[in-house]
């Protein structure tokens, strides 16, 4: 199935990416995350978008220099 023109819900992109709904509503309004304002508090978010967002996370965290463990 094409997800091009998928659109998720905060709530469906917060399960996606194991992030509150509040979390989503605050990366949107920063712009840290591709979405659409709907009328009211709603949001309409790309899949594709997701996808990258947490292609990005992930990638951030592999590349991550491991802390010193304190004894």
């Amino acid at each position: 199935m094409d997800t091009k023109f998928r659109f998720l819900s905060v709530t469906e992109a917060a399960r996606e990416l194991g992030l509150t709904g509040g979390r989503i509503r605050q990366l949107l309004i920063a712009e840290e995350l591709d979405g659409h304002k709907l009328g009211g508090s709603g949001w309409a978010i790309p899949e594709a978008a997701v996808r990258r967002f947490k292609a990005a996370r992930e990638k951030k965290t592999r590349n991550a220099k491991p802390t010193a463990l304190r004894t």
